[in-house]
């Protein structure tokens, strides 16, 4: 009986014992999971930012498109005008030419 008794105590200490490790597994489960959702909140967040600049740069781009676009629009425009002025130019030479002449 005295060694049943002790046998049982024994017994009795080490489900305590194996209540306390599960406790505390339990425990660090639960941080973990927490910490688990802390890092995935953060990760859609930081998803979310990345897609915005995304975002932001694609806009960025497409307005360097349309600008550069626009002053290679005007750079045309610019030789046509710059083209119209030297044949003025040629024109207004000639025409003085031809009053020189006809005065001399």
């Amino acid at each position: 009986r005295d060694a049943l008794q002790q046998q049982n105590g024994l017994q009795t200490e080490q489900i305590q014992q194996a209540d306390e490790r599960a406790r505390i597994a339990e425990q660090e489960l639960l941080e973990t999971k927490q910490r688990r959702d802390a890092l995935q909140q953060q990760n859609g967040l930081q998803t979310e930012q990345i897609q915005q600049a995304d975002e932001r740069a694609r806009i960025a781009e497409q307005e360097l498109l349309e600008t550069k676009q626009q002053r290679d629009a005007l750079q045309q425009q610019n030789g046509l005008q710059t083209e119209q002025i030297q044949q003025a130019d040629e024109r207004a030479r000639i025409a003085e030419q031809e009053l020189l002449e006809t005065k001399q």
